[in-house]
């Protein structure tokens, strides 16, 4: 996720992971289909901003990280969200936001290039209730 004061995602940096909970703040992980570790400094794409990894165990659909405050600004009806995933599995993972008429929608999927990718959309929301996730089916 970009650092702030482009993202509105509140700890965009991965802060404060609790592995024996499964836990992190700021997020909901809704699955137990995925083992999480943040990896080493080293794998950062922006100063102070953790990397995750994500295991998927093929079980029970997808894995979700969720936020648990909605990526939205006031005044606003467009949404426009993402993160920068790297996979070696196309299709691994890919956003997906409640549109305004109440319909899921998704964006594309990782390519599978083993490469960081953007993976995002941007569209109208369901102001009554908003919802947006990524979508884990495969390691990313």
């Amino acid at each position: 996720l970009d650092p702030a004061p482009l993202n509105l995602f509140w700890n965009s940096g991965f802060h404060g992971w609790n592995g024996a909970s499964r836990s992190m703040p700021g997020f909901a992980l809704v699955g137990t289909n995925a083992n999480i570790a943040v990896l080493s400094h080293s794998e950062m794409r922006f100063p102070d901003h953790n990397v995750i990894s994500v295991d998927y165990l093929n079980y029970g659909g997808p894995f979700k990280i969720q936020p648990t405050t909605p990526p939205i600004a006031k005044g606003h009806d467009f949404v426009t969200f993402g993160i920068y995933a790297r996979s070696s599995v196309a299709g691994s993972i890919s956003a997906a936001m409640r549109y305004e008429s109440g319909s899921i929608i998704g964006s594309a999927s990782h390519s599978g290039s083993g490469d960081w990718e953007f993976i995002g959309m941007s569209a109208l929301y369901d102001k009554s209730n908003p919802y947006f996730y990524f979508s884990i089916t495969a390691d990313v």
